[in-house]
């Protein structure tokens, strides 16, 4: 009888093991690894927007300089360059020639 007894009493607990392994511990665990990933997630967002926020940065304190460039470069070279007179006054200028 005293084996008989150790034996129920080892198989309750593997029973109460069981249901402990399937009812409370695997659910926990696939849980955990699913907030680790999403961690692992924001983290690699974090730095993709912290490098994107840099460069920003960077170019808005290079934007007065390139501004600068700019009105230069719209003095330098007209809207209306006139390309339509020019041509006008070259059919001319062969015409008389």
């Amino acid at each position: 009888m005293n084996r008989r007894g150790l034996a129920i009493a080892a198989g309750a607990a593997l029973v109460v093991l069981l249901v402990w392994y399937f009812a409370l511990w695997s659910p926990r665990n696939s849980e955990l690894s699913k907030q680790r990933k999403r961690t692992d997630t924001a983290a690699s967002q974090v730095q993709t927007l912290k490098t994107q926020l840099s460069r920003l940065q960077a170019a808005q304190r290079a934007e007065p300089v390139k501004r600068a460039k700019l009105e230069r470069l719209r003095a330098a070279i007209p809207d209306d360059p006139g390309l339509a007179q020019f041509i006008l006054d070259s059919n001319d200028a062969a015409n008389r020639a």
